[in-house]
């Protein structure tokens, strides 16, 4: 079993506070006695860039080794930006020339809301299609890729992944899948008219490509954070994302339209609460945030430590887990962590999660089942 990172709460001030002041140029202290800690807590966050960039631009007192350091860094995070960007233009004529229009999901559409986006720390790109051009669009892809590249893609239940130049790329006919079977189906309407009606632009590498409507993405970039959270973790990286797309579109969202679709789902109580986080702690300015409730502090401040814990994708959590090697024991051991995961989440939000271990159950059950006959098959 893992066990629970202790994480400073001085080392946590003082990160909030240089994040705040990359995103709304607040003043830091000159010298910063935990510089080191941050550091390591920005890694883990995903946030290196952003806490990179504020230090330099606050003039913190840093070593002239310690710059140097934070500048290569910076360097490399943009030349990653270049190559998304690329990877970006190649698709997407490719698949235009097939008739294809691919819509852009987080990635380098959220970097784009950024005060510097090339502080962004970068990810994979994703590409949603839907399922009507699904298949064709895997080809378009598997045509631009190298044998080895093809070798080494897999297939999940909502995406194509692949590996092109360099660069992680998944192919989406389905922008996110629900375990709860009635609501992925009330999901996936919202999801249909989001990726269909009112359509966003933004340019990369001088050529226009499409993002989801403003509103569906204000619900879709928290609910591919919450999703991440509730399974297994999120970095600092997601809420910020969340947070800058609100701010750069606070006059293009729907609040009558969010608000349904948060309600029909049972996310408004996990929006309040990532909420407070953005507001109270990361500084975005209360108007800002739809339906911003400041009694949801208490909440937020206990995601606010399980992110701090776990780090990006629970990459933190996971380094502590000793599993077996046989694939059955293996499943029972990754059940007993999630289920002790699942209660901690369960006290910060009971209604929320009352079923989800359960359907987890449910769709593990079939994971195993599918590689079962997988294995047969082969």
């Amino acid at each position: 079993m893992s066990k629970r990172k202790t994480i400073n709460k001085e080392t946590v001030n003082t990160y909030l506070s240089i994040l705040r002041s990359y995103f709304w140029r607040t003043p830091i202290p000159k010298v910063i006695p935990s510089l080191e800690e941050v550091v390591v807590l920005a890694k883990e966050q995903t946030t290196r860039g952003v806490v990179f960039q504020a230090i330099i631009n606050g003039q913190v007192d840093i070593d002239h080794d310690t710059y140097m350091r934070m500048r290569k860094s910076l360097l490399k995070i943009a030349s990653l930006h270049y190559m998304d960007e690329r990877a970006i233009k190649i698709t997407v004529e490719a698949l235009r020339k097939e008739g294809i229009e691919p819509i852009l999901l987080k990635g380098e559409g959220n970097a784009s809301f950024y005060p510097v986006p090339l502080a962004r720390e970068c990810g994979d790109v994703d590409l949603y299609t839907g399922k009507e051009n699904y298949h064709k669009a895997c080809d378009v892809i598997n045509s631009l890729a190298t044998e080895e590249e093809k070798s080494k893609a897999e297939q999940s239940d909502k995406h194509y992944e692949i590996t092109l130049g360099g660069v992680p790329m998944e192919i989406h006919h389905s922008t996110m899948i629900f375990y709860d079977d009635e609501f992925d189906s009330l999901y996936q309407k919202y999801a249909d008219k989001g990726t269909s009606e009112n359509l966003d632009t933004i340019v990369i590498s001088k050529i226009p490509v499409s993002l989801p409507s403003p509103t569906f993405n204000a619900f879709y970039i928290f609910v591919h954070a919450w999703h991440h959270f509730r399974n297994g973790g999120i970095g600092m990286r997601q809420v910020n994302d969340w947070m800058m797309f609100l701010h750069g579109n606070k006059d293009r969202i729907n609040n009558d339209e969010l608000g349904e679709i948060l309600g029909s789902l049972s996310l408004m109580n996990a929006w309040k609460a990532f909420g407070c986080i953005a507001v109270e702690m990361l500084g975005l300015p209360e108007d800002e945030m739809p339906f911003h409730d400041p009694s949801f502090l208490a909440k937020a401040e206990a995601v606010l430590e399980m992110i701090m814990e776990e780090g990006n994708f629970g990459h933190e959590i996971t380094k502590s887990q000793r599993t077996s090697s046989n694939y059955y024991i293996k499943k029972i051991q990754s059940v007993l962590i999630y289920n002790r995961r699942d209660k901690r989440i369960g006290k910060i939000f009971p209604e929320e999660t009352k079923s989800h271990m359960g359907q987890v159950m449910k769709r593990g059950f079939r994971k195993i089942w599918h590689d079962k006959i997988a294995e047969e098959d082969f």
